[in-house]
């Protein structure tokens, strides 16, 4: 297995209309010392034949095969079990990156020594072909460098996988995984990461240009009841992770911010927050709220 400085991790699903520009965003890097581990998550288009296209004229780029639909989760999960790079980004095969994106990122992991660099990102709007540039949300106003992650912040900052790098090893040393066959998996692994991680930094650059587009997972699950019941097991699971670790007094402000946010997200929805109630009762429950958080 050869060495890379990165490893780029890329599920694909259903994406044939888009994977062109993702590949391609890689291959014009101003930093060329990299491998894309391309795992196809059962695709029924012509994905898979376009990501064998790149591969034959490339040999960076690769392609592991599920025989079966598991999700984003599992499809990282595999291509973390492959890669070989210092450092892994993840990016959807429907996005892209900007040009310099790995160049700056590996100056930033070898200056700073840390496991994790955040950048920013944009939302590209297919049908309309124009963009966001998200410079609204606290995230976008945080400057260029160090961020302290406390109890008191971590949930104030978006869950987002793609704006995230890491080192390889620091991921491996900790065991860490996404969940699997569930919606806001990105979020679980967030939550279970941020007491490992004191301080990140921070590139005041838009690196990620998420597509957004009719038919994505993210737009067409937008008011599905199971995203939600989903969302209410992650709230679960990260409670129990919290407490067999220990974590769940020193992370109860960031335990609660998090509830508090995605109760407060389901109830855009008028009647998909009306069915969940019992969901959301019996998380309540499960969790001991409010007693044990009053300790």
């Amino acid at each position: 297995m050869q060495k890379r400085t990165f490893s780029i991790i890329v599920p694909v699903f259903n994406t044939e209309k888009y994977i062109d520009d993702c590949l391609n965003s890689f291959l014009n890097q101003t930093f060329q010392d990299f491998e894309v581990i391309c795992i196809d998550d059962n695709s029924s288009d012509l994905s898979v034949e376009k990501v064998m296209s790149f591969a034959k004229k490339d040999e960076r780029i690769k392609l592991i095969k599920h025989r079966k639909n598991k999700g984003p989760g599992a499809a990282r999960n595999t291509g973390m079990k492959h890669a070989a790079g210092k450092y892994i980004l993840f990016v959807d095969s429907d996005d892209w990156i900007h040009r310099e994106t790995l160049e700056i990122l590996q100056e930033k992991f070898k200056n700073t020594k840390l496991d994790s660099i955040w950048f920013k990102l944009a939302i590209y709007y297919d049908d309309i072909q124009k963009y966001n540039n998200l410079d609204d949300n606290i995230y976008a106003k945080i400057p260029e460098g160090y961020l302290k992650l406390t109890p008191e912040n971590a949930a104030m900052y978006p869950s987002y996988t793609c704006n995230k790098a890491y080192r390889r090893k620091f991921l491996e040393k900790h065991k860490l995984t996404w969940p699997e066959g569930c919606y806001y998996e990105d979020a679980e692994f967030y939550y279970k990461i941020i007491p490992l991680l004191s301080k990140v930094y921070v590139v005041n650059q838009k690196f990620y240009i998420y597509r957004k587009r009719n038919g994505s997972i993210c737009d067409t699950c937008d008011k599905d009841y199971q995203k939600y019941s989903d969302l209410y097991s992650v709230v679960f699971n990260i409670y129990k992770y919290y407490k067999r670790k220990k974590l769940l007094k020193k992370y109860k402000i960031t335990f609660l911010q998090f509830l508090s946010n995605v109760i407060e997200e389901s109830r855009k929805h008028r009647e998909i927050f009306k069915a969940l109630s019992p969901i959301i009762k019996n998380t309540i429950k499960e969790i001991g709220f409010p007693e044990k958080f009053e300790k």
